[in-house]
């Protein structure tokens, strides 16, 4: 690898060159003349002027491979570091990076081969290039690019990489890391989607608990206003279980909330302030999890933030409504047209949770981010920060618990994963970010110390915003225990401990 004992940038003169002591200059725009590997295309390099605190960058966007859109932000004052973001849903854009870029990284992302709205499967019909790009390829040749792109650019390599995604993004960290190990140094994985066909399962079975008519899906069986209502008969019960009534379930699986003993029935004509039948029988589907015969095929949700349910599970937003009445329906019914049986006249509530869960194998061996065994990555010395909310309103925590658990049975135990792994729980954050709970949190700076002065973090200090709050986001299993007294909106009076 070239080095450079001295390298001095002029923004004032010229954005985007940078010049060494003997000589060596790249120039943004020249970057469009790059020779790159996998037919890999730079197809504009833009110089960015500073605006609002931002730093000066050069914003270079290109393809991989024909189809795979990629786009690759170099700030001046450059950190030596790279961070690729993920995307969620079905992809289709190219994701903000100013995370990154804000904080002097490279960064890239990419919109995994193919263009669309992220909610849409249907780039998938007999694509099977796009499915392995949008599966495992995208992100891996656009990290390599990445790589090059800032490499010639700023005369080095990134000494250190970075990955961070949420939801479909967490998947995408999970792919990396279980399939390229080699790609980065540090991993931030959110509310993973790693088992795409698992919850594809729970988005079925939920669609059918809120929409049991297929030629109804004007409706939900449990409306917006029903769903407020049962957030509060939720918390009335179990706010407090954790010794602090403050709009929080701190951990939701000591709530014992059932829906058939636990809120108002209708006796007769419906009404504001209760519950018919059929509600209860789609909310305990709900709450239970997908299954079928043979038993649980996915878990089912947690208890908190109900009202937070709407937009996936309810009466949607207009913006989903040509897919599907609301976002788990959609991406449930697109699963199975697009990805499974290649036919686009295919219907939800056509596959049989008995028959035809064989039908999704191969797309399970492509697609999910499953394999619990990262002893690649932690020997290379790589980290990895989880973190999932206790009130995800697309998928359960659950989920996430049950891969770690089960890393940690594969990996030698709690300690040797606690080495390189670690799970943060959030109370109270909906799917990613939100909700009442403490959703803010800097993952990025929590991992780098962790990858580069070996500080693993015992607890993560989330930010809440409605209402104001800080908190110890604590290293599962322990969670953060209010000390008796002091402000309990302030993050200083509460300790992690272990659950009793």
């Amino acid at each position: 690898m070239k080095r450079f004992r001295c390298l001095v940038y002029v923004p004032s003169l010229l954005l985007g060159v940078f010049i060494t002591t003997n000589g060596w200059a790249q120039t943004c725009p020249s970057l469009t003349t790059l020779k790159l590997p996998n037919q890999a295309v730079i197809t504009a390099a833009t110089e960015v002027a500073s605006e609002n605190g931002a730093p000066a960058r050069c914003k270079v966007s290109g393809t991989i491979d024909t189809t795979i859109g990629f786009e690759v932000n170099l700030p001046a004052n450059w950190n030596h570091k790279l961070l690729v973001v993920g995307i969620g849903g079905n992809a289709g854009a190219i994701s903000d990076t100013s995370l990154g870029w804000k904080r002097n990284y490279a960064t890239a992302t990419t919109d995994t081969g193919h263009k669309g709205n992220s909610g849409d499967t249907s780039w998938a019909l007999n694509n099977p290039k796009g499915e392995l790009d949008f599966a495992e390829r995208a992100f891996h040749l656009t990290t390599i690019t990445a790589k090059e792109i800032s490499k010639s650019y700023y005369g080095e390599a990134p000494h250190k990489a970075y990955f961070t995604g949420c939801s479909g993004g967490g998947r995408q960290a999970l792919i990396e890391a279980q399939r390229f190990p080699a790609d980065f140094d540090g991993i931030i994985v959110g509310a993973p989607a790693y088992n795409l066909t698992g919850f594809h399962f729970a988005f079925i079975w939920n669609g059918r608990a809120m929409f049991p008519d297929p030629n109804n899906l004007s409706q939900p069986v449990v409306s917006g206003s029903k769903l407020k209502l049962l957030e509060a008969k939720v918390l009335a019960k179990c706010d407090a279980v954790d010794g602090l009534q403050d709009g929080l379930i701190q951990n939701p699986r000591a709530c014992k909330f059932d829906p058939a003993k636990d809120l108002p029935v209708c006796a007769g004509v419906e009404s504001d302030d209760c519950f018919t039948a059929p509600q209860i029988a789609a909310l305990q589907k709900i709450y239970g999890g997908a299954r079928n015969s043979k038993g649980q095929l996915y878990p089912g949700f947690h208890p908190g933030v109900e009202s937070g349910w709407n937009v996936w599970l309810g009466e949607g937003n207009p913006g989903i409504k040509p897919l599907g009445p609301n976002l788990s329906y959609a991406f449930g019914e697109g699963f199975l047209r697009y990805w499974i049986y290649d036919n686009p006249n295919y219907k939800l509530h056509q596959f049989d949770f008995d028959k035809n869960i064989p039908d999704t194998h191969a797309a399970a061996k492509l697609v999910n981010a499953d394999n619990p065994n990262l002893k690649a990555f932690q020997q290379r010395g790589g980290k990895i920060i989880f973190y999932h909310g206790w009130a995800d309103n697309a998928f359960p925590a659950a989920a996430t618990i049950q891969y770690y658990e089960q890393m940690q049975r594969v990996m030698g135990g709690k300690k040797r994963t606690d080495a390189f792994a670690r799970l943060f729980l959030v109370p109270g954050m909906l799917h990613c970010a939100g909700g009442p709970g403490c959703h803010q949190a800097d993952y990025l700076t929590a991992l780098e110390n962790w990858v580069e002065q070996d500080k693993a973090p015992d607890f993560i200090i989330g930010k809440g915003t409605n209402p104001v709050r800080t908190r110890p986001l604590c290293a599962y299993p322990k969670v953060a225990k209010y000390k008796g007294s002091g402000d309990v909106n302030d993050a200083a009076n509460f300790r992690c401990e272990e659950l009793k």
